[in-house]
């Protein structure tokens, strides 16, 4: 009975496919059916729209990724160019099965626990539409509203999956992610060093050139050829101003009791870079705005924050490691069914 209850399933899935494969997941220029089921997660079916939807969230995270780790610029070729072994193109399906695998399991785990009874894309859609319509209708009424009158989708989907994802993990540090004073207090000492401590002050040099004066492919050249300067044993000093007048040096420094905000912010960029760094070691970095090198000149003697004073961030800490951890595992055991016709057809003229 159970070979044949198995087989049942497989012949169940390959009849499924063979209807998605048929002609009518296509029409005509390779353009896909919002209806057709790209993707199986653990048997829910994720059709073409919705997986669009999510693909479209990370073109420009594709574009710079590959524009900061590889210095390949938009142009034509951009999603079919291999660099090391992958093309944007596979990088950016790729991160969009694993996006929504993740999504599936906070949505699995959430009705698990009864924060949700039933979230799919069709409902999805109509919530973001009833929210529109209802703030339009109130503001029409001359009622206060807060911030946009309208929002897009990705904006809403966004909010919705992150209050999920919040009211999950307060109930699962009030019963799963419990730990007491004792054994939070023997996890701050094994943590404190990578996520506790601190640098009173760092200084460091950055020379570069910024993008909107050199163009990238200049700006990586030469800093290169900086970086061969430095080799043969010249300083990284203002000189090179004059060798390269539309590079910028300057000194830095930075001191922890004076925060730097924004994860995007160069300061902080350069400011972490330099942390990794020896004593007058030099590292060439990328960023949107430029491409530099710089140097560790100083960094003063590590210090620790006493538990005391941060015993809420560490139970904090440790409760969204959990969370973390509880994901990837959901996830290590999710079954992914690709309809390989309709993934391998996938071109940039379906999603720009």
């Amino acid at each position: 009975m159970k070979v044949l209850k198995h087989s049942l399933i497989l012949l169940g899935i390959l009849f499924f496919f063979n209807s998605c494969n048929s002609e009518s997941g296509f029409t005509k220029k390779n353009k896909i059916d919002d209806k057709s089921v790209t993707l199986l997660i653990d048997g829910h079916e994720i059709k073409w729209e919705q997986y669009l939807f999510h693909l479209k969230k990370n073109i420009a995270f594709t574009y710079n990724h590959f524009y900061l780790n590889f210095g390949l610029e938009n142009s034509n070729k951009f999603w079919e160019t291999t660099i090391d072994g992958i093309t944007p193109l596979d990088y950016i399906k790729t991160k969009t099965e694993n996006q929504l695998m993740e999504t599936r399991a906070i949505l699995k785990l959430a009705k698990e626990n009864n924060i949700i009874n039933h979230f799919n894309f069709e409902n999805f859609k109509i919530l973001w539409q009833d929210y529109n319509k209802s703030r339009t209708q109130k503001n029409s009424n001359g009622q206060i509203i807060y911030g946009a009158i309208t929002i897009d989708m990705f904006s809403y989907h966004n909010y919705l999956i992150s209050n999920i994802k919040l009211r999950l993990k307060e109930k699962l540090a009030k019963t799963q992610f419990k730990i007491d004073g004792k054994l939070l207090k023997e996890y701050y000492e094994i943590i404190k060093s990578k996520q506790f401590s601190y640098n009173e002050k760092i200084e460091g040099v950055v020379f570069g050139f910024n993008h909107s004066k050199l163009p990238n492919n200049l700006a990586v050249k030469r800093i290169q050829e900086v970086k061969n300067y430095l080799k043969k044993g010249f300083s990284l000093n203002n000189s090179l101003e004059k060798k390269y007048p539309l590079g910028e040096y300057k000194k830095i420094v930075f001191h922890d009791s004076i925060p730097i905000f924004g994860e995007d912010n160069p300061d902080k960029i350069i400011r972490e870079s330099l942390l990794k760094l020896n004593i007058g070691e030099f590292k060439v970095l990328k960023a949107q705005e430029g491409t530099f090198i710089i140097r560790l000149d100083y960094l003063s003697n590590k210090k620790y924050y006493p538990y005391e004073k941060v015993k809420k961030q560490v139970l904090n800490y440790y409760q969204n490691s959990e969370f973390d951890m509880l994901i990837k595992h959901i996830i290590k055991n999710t079954r992914l069914v690709i309809n390989k016709e309709i993934y391998n057809s996938i071109s940039k003229d379906n999603f720009l």
